[in-house]
């Protein structure tokens, strides 16, 4: 009798563990939160409906959830310059006298993008999490721009492009993709080539430069080559190809071969920056330049504006358009860069912090030229991105979200750095395996 009893309290036990929903609820919950990125309220600005839910956790993921492991590097020093980004932007807002409306702005984009990171680090404790949110994330930004009419070119450059980089790292995570590790870079150099003939050249870029990373890392694990000094060796590899990506962009979009509106945006551009297309894309910089210059300390305030500045950058415009100088009364300080804009709002600390951020972008990537898997495609897109993005991209709302996502995914990821070799299986295959 009781070894009956035993019996079917273990098939109890076992029905009870098949049925157990909870983890699957969490992760759907995790990708919920994410999708709600295409609400808003409004609120000292736009406010997410998913941060007002990562605020409304964060008690409760504060006492009941450990973060990842491999979040912890970093850590420290996240919370620490983005308190001193916060502090400095209060000081120098103080110091300026900045307007109530734009000072309370531009301190609570920043208290948001940390209370952001803190709530993620502890809610995307497993990598299933992580990845449920990635996708979250993507289909709430993508719903968003299909929702404002945009033409098909500029909806894939602001979201439906980087939603597609998502679902490619999300589904070569699945375990049976796994040892298909060509299969990521194929789909993110299809993805560059579509970008391409979209006309998004950033797109394309991280595109390419994220199928570097993975390729570079593929040949490392095939020579057994996964030494500091090889890996070195790989970043050169990896820049290589991103050179030669500016360059082999630039001279097939001057022939049109990605069609007529690519090439007509690709001289105007270069006309712009004086031979440059990067200067031409990113007139904004030289400005923000002359601004950072003038005061490198304390900054010039949240949504900074300056009359001189402004038209010193009219001035630029009308220049490389042949077209008269337009005092429109806007003289918000031109900067289109997250690093710029940082450093022209908050001073030197805002620029510290984006220093520091970089940092984690090129350390992760260097640990991606390993086997990372399963986090490493999507890694590897969301480090470029953000390469491209800190230097030359304005800093928007949907930022504060982003950005405290990539902050939890690539420490995680660079975490799961594992050397492998390849060897050939008995049919005459190549197969990864192995820890060196």
């Amino acid at each position: 009798m009781l070894g009956q009893a035993v019996r079917l309290a273990s098939i109890g036990s076992d029905r009870k563990a098949r049925l157990d929903l909870r983890p699957v609820l969490a992760t759907a919950l995790v990708a919920g939160i994410g999708i709600c990125t295409a609400f808003e309220i409004q609120l000292i600005g736009r406010l997410f409906v998913s941060e007002v839910l990562l605020l409304a956790i964060l008690p409760i993921l504060l006492v009941r959830s450990q973060p990842h492991p491999g979040s912890e590097r970093f850590h420290k020093a996240i919370l620490i310059a983005g308190l001193l980004w916060l502090w400095s932007q209060g000081l120098t807002d103080f110091a300026r006298v900045t307007p109530y409306e734009d000072w309370t702005r531009g301190v609570a984009k920043i208290a948001f993008l940390l209370l952001n990171y803190i709530a993620l680090r502890r809610l995307l404790n497993t990598e299933g999490r992580v990845l449920a949110f990635a996708v979250g994330l993507a289909i709430g930004t993508a719903i968003t721009i299909q929702g404002q009419g945009y033409e098909d070119e500029t909806a894939w450059k602001f979201g439906v492009g980087a939603l597609y980089a998502v679902l490619i790292g999300v589904a070569c995570a699945w375990k049976p993709l796994r040892n298909l590790s060509l299969l990521p870079t194929i789909a993110f150099v299809g993805l560059a080539a579509t970008s391409a003939f979209m006309g998004t050249r950033n797109l394309a870029g991280t595109a390419m430069l994220a199928a570097g990373v993975l390729i570079v890392g593929r040949v490392l694990a095939g020579l057994n080559a996964q030494s500091v000094r090889g890996r070195t060796v790989g970043v050169l590899a990896v820049g290589l190809i991103g050179m030669a990506t500016y360059s082999v962009f630039g001279i097939l979009s001057d022939e049109g071969v990605f069609g007529e509106k690519v090439q007509r945006k690709y001289r105007e551009q270069v006309q712009r920056g004086g031979g440059s297309l990067l200067l031409g894309g990113r007139t904004e910089s030289r400005i923000a330049l002359v601004a950072i210059a003038d005061s490198p300390i304390l900054g010039h305030g949240s949504w900074a504006k300056n009359r001189d500045y402004r038209l010193q950058y009219e001035a630029m415009i009308a220049k490389s358009t042949g077209k008269p100088v337009v005092d429109t009364g806007y003289y918000l300080i031109p900067s289109h860069s997250f690093f710029f804009s940082g450093w022209v709002e908050a001073g030197l600390l805002g620029a510290v912090w984006w220093g520091l951020v970089i940092f984690i972008v090129l350390h992760s990537l260097f640990r991606l030229l390993n086997w990372t898997y399963p986090l490493g495609p999507l890694a590897a897109f969301t480090a470029c991105q953000l390469l491209w993005d800190i230097p030359f991209s304005p800093f928007g709302a949907d930022r504060r979200l982003t950005v405290a996502f990539a902050l939890v995914l690539l420490p995680v990821a660079a975490s799961q750095a594992t050397r492998v070799y390849v060897r050939r299986d008995p049919k005459g295959g190549e197969v990864i395996v192995g820890q060196s």
